[in-house]
């Protein structure tokens, strides 16, 4: 029965063991990934709702200066 072990089950747990680090190495690199993923898309988020900040603030003024009988064609 030694044999079989040293044949056959002591190889598979090696390529196992291997496979298992490879796997870990991957979910590293992964998650290192998603976290850049999860700050760009933040950054993201940040600067849209800052351009939708100004663009409201854009159409305050157009109605101001449509309220004035102004021309809003400038904006």
């Amino acid at each position: 029965m030694a044999g079989f072990f040293e044949t056959y089950v002591d190889p598979l747990n090696k390529v196992i063991e291997e496979k298992n680090a490879e796997i870990k190495k991957k979910d590293s690199e992964m998650k290192k990934k998603d976290d850049e993923m999860r700050r760009v898309i933040k950054e993201r988020d940040t600067e849209i709702k800052e351009k939708n900040e100004m663009m409201e603030k854009i159409e305050k003024m157009k109605a101001e200066v449509a309220c004035l009988g102004g021309n809003t064609a400038a904006f």
